[in-house]
């Protein structure tokens, strides 16, 4: 109820259409009751119920008769008094609409007769001092005005022989009434999508961007699969159910209310008797929609591996194809599948189950009904056969809303599955975000400084140990070391991608930690080894969707990283896709194309992922030039895993298990015949050898 709660906030924006929603919901029921109503007062005068009275002692239709069971009312003789038990020879009897027949001038003075209705009359008067019941009864009383004079229209009419004219006309106002109810359905189903699908949009929106906004822990913790099945599959869930929502889950109960309201006018003791059968819905309704949120949730848990098991084996399908993987990542995706079907077939087996059960219950409903009825028609005499025929038709017209409500029940358990998915990820903060007085860090212009620095991304197993050093502004650091030595953290952290457990990292004595995230990241520009693109323009993946950049800024960028001339001569220029991940340039070109991307950044710091290593030697040479122009002035931070690209740095810093075991220049660290000299000895011997 409480993500029940947080979707309606998102709904209460559209205040305006849900009033038309909801009038229009109420008319449609309405109309709907209505069309059923006006079958009463013709059956009655087609059964011979309602006939012109002239009796012995000269009463007539326009006379009325105090009734003993309810309210005065006009004289209508009963079509066969002869049947009514008791009847006194020479008394003209008269249907009585609110008990039994009785006669015109002589009240029947017998214990059954008078026992219930006095009971029943009772509680009406009672009932009619009730404030709240008060307009319910002034309705209630000129319903019966209202048929008394539609009895007489129609008698009329049977009189005078046009009985195909009044079917006629009451088959005109029942199409009539239909197409005004088809109208207000329309509004209703119309402006439900409208709300729910604006609502999802939303939503949508909303926990994109909340992604978008977490740490990287998070995205550590959750697959991209996990990720795109709740963006994707689950808020399009939450969407069926709004719009479910304002339809059947809303229409259903109104139908039912106006029907009920209806039959308890018609008798309103059988329908008291049929109000125990709410319970025996009730139960297997919350049973069923409880076990259907269950399996859906399990179910849409399956999905997301599944989603994850995709996108992982897409996007490596290289390597799969390569090592022959074919067949065991089929066998895995299918052990998956299988996972999620023997969900899937549980939750349908329930709704499978439901149905029919409801039939069930519907059917005995019908026949209690029926027996009760027919009790009340052929024994008591206190109910018409026509009150019954309309009972018995309104009865099923009730069922449907019934069943759609069982139906609309088990979907928004369904819905409530999803939004709890939702809302979990929405609900999940990011531990790394902004403090409320930040400040926004100028740029560098003395040093990076990192003091005591520890950090780990499991409790205690450290990634970095007590880590030491000063970077002045300017000068280029090497970070080298053997793989897991911890220096792709390192620069994690001076990125504030993470927050380490001990120590600090200052840009000219400012604590990171205490300036806006922006205008930090906005000082460091990135070239890595392996450089991902956008599927869009080369222009936006320069600018990163920048609109406001002119292209001249552009072009001289791209120039700088000597990517122009390849640029040109591609189909569109710098409007020309580059496909999923680059995937229509060649490594070089997007190396470039991203070098380009940090030139027009223009960061104080530039961080090298070993950006030459995996391209040809003419490329290699290309980009050499542009990064040469890149770091001038620049503070350069170089992660090397080719030694021969940092001999000429400023410093070297040397990491092994999260520590630092040396540092200095090329030649410093060569003399000490250390850790980095036995790193350069087995580096370049094995380059020796494969000349």
């Amino acid at each position: 109820m409480r993500n029940y709660k947080r979707l309606f906030k998102y709904v209460l924006h559209y205040k305006f259409l849900l009033i038309v929603i909801v009038f229009s919901t109420i008319m449609s029921a309405l109309l709907n009751v209505t069309n059923i109503a006006l079958l009463k007062p013709v059956l009655e005068v087609f059964f011979g119920e309602v006939k012109e009275t002239t009796t012995a002692e000269g009463a007539t239709s326009s006379q009325m008769t105090q009734c003993p069971y309810g309210e005065p009312h006009l004289v209508y003789l009963v079509k066969e008094p002869e049947r009514i038990p008791d009847k006194k020879p020479g008394v003209a009897y008269t249907y009585c609409p609110f008990g039994k027949p009785h006669p015109v001038v002589e009240v029947a003075k017998t214990p059954s007769y008078e026992e219930k209705p006095a009971v029943e009359e009772k509680l009406k008067s009672s009932l009619r001092d009730v404030a709240l019941f008060k307009p319910f009864f002034k309705l209630y009383d000129k319903s019966k005005v209202w048929k008394k004079e539609l009895q007489l229209t129609f008698y009329q009419y049977i009189k005078k022989g046009k009985k195909f004219l009044l079917l006629a006309i009451l088959g005109g106002v029942i199409l009539v009434i239909e197409i005004f109810k088809f109208i207000f359905v329309f509004l209703s189903q119309y402006f439900s999508n409208y709300v729910g699908l604006n609502v999802v949009q939303k939503l949508r929106t909303e926990l994109y961007d909340h992604i978008l906004g977490m740490d990287m822990a998070f995205f550590h913790r959750r697959s991209t699969g996990e990720l795109m099945s709740r963006i994707g599959g689950d808020v399009g869930g939450v969407r069926d159910m709004l719009m479910l929502l304002f339809s059947d889950t809303l229409q259903s109960p109104l139908n039912m209310l106006f029907i009920i309201a209806f039959m308890l006018y018609l008798n309103w003791q059988l329908t008291l008797l049929l109000f125990i059968f709410g319970p025996l819905t009730i139960i297997p309704v919350r049973y069923f929609g409880k076990r259907t949120k269950d399996l859906t949730r399990k179910a849409r848990e399956k999905f997301a591996d599944i989603s994850a098991s995709m996108q992982e084996i897409i996007s490596n399908i290289i390597v799969v194809k390569a090592f022959n993987m074919e067949s065991y990542v089929s066998r895995r995706f299918k052990k998956q599948t299988l996972k999620e079907l023997k969900y899937l077939l549980r939750r349908r087996r329930v709704r499978v189950i439901s149905s029919p059960f409801m039939d069930i219950l519907g059917t005995t409903a019908v026949v209690v009904t029926m027996l009760v009825g027919g009790y009340f028609i052929a024994e008591a005499q206190t109910m018409s056969s026509s009150s019954f025929f309309v009972y018995l038709f309104a009865m099923s017209r009730l069922y449907k809303p019934i069943k759609k409500l069982n139906k609309a029940y088990g979907d928004l358990q369904k819905g409530l599955a999803y939004s709890d998915r939702i809302f979990e990820i929405l609900d999940t903060k990011a531990s790394i975000v902004d403090k409320p007085n930040a400040i926004t860090i100028p740029r560098l212009r003395e040093e990076i400084r990192i003091e005591g620095l520890w950090f780990a991304y499991y409790d205690e197993v450290w990634a970095l140990k007590d880590i030491n050093l000063v970077i002045p502004a300017g000068k280029m650091l090497a970070l080298v070391g053997p793989s897991g030595a911890g220096k792709s953290t390192l620069v994690s952290l001076l990125l504030r991608f993470y927050d380490p457990q001990k120590g600090g990292i200052y840009f000219d004595g400012i604590d990171i930690r205490e300036a806006r995230i922006k205008s930090l990241r906005e000082q460091i520009g990135i070239v890595l080894q392996e450089n991902i693109l956008f599927n869009d323009t080369i222009r936006n993946n320069i600018t990163c969707g920048n609109k406001n950049i002119p292209m001249e800024r552009v072009i001289e960028a791209a120039k700088q990283a000597n990517a122009h001339e390849f640029i040109e001569k591609l189909p569109d220029g710098y409007d020309t896709i580059v496909g999923e991940r680059g995937s229509k340039l060649s490594g070089g070109q997007r190396q470039r194309i991203a070098i380009a991307r940090a030139i027009l950044q223009d960061p104080a710091i530039l961080v090298l992922d070993e950006a030459t290593s995996s391209l040809d030697s003419e490329s290699e040479s290309k980009i050499q030039e542009a990064i040469v122009r890149l770091v001038k002035d620049r503070t350069t931070i170089v992660i090397a895993h080719r030694l021969s690209t940092v001999m000429n740095a400023d410093k070297i810093v040397v990491l092994d298990k999260g520590s630092i075991v040396e540092q200095g220049k090329h030649h410093e660290l060569l003399e000490r015949k250390g850790f980095y000299a036995r790193l350069c000895a087995v580096q370049f011997k094995s380059l020796e050898a494969s000349v």
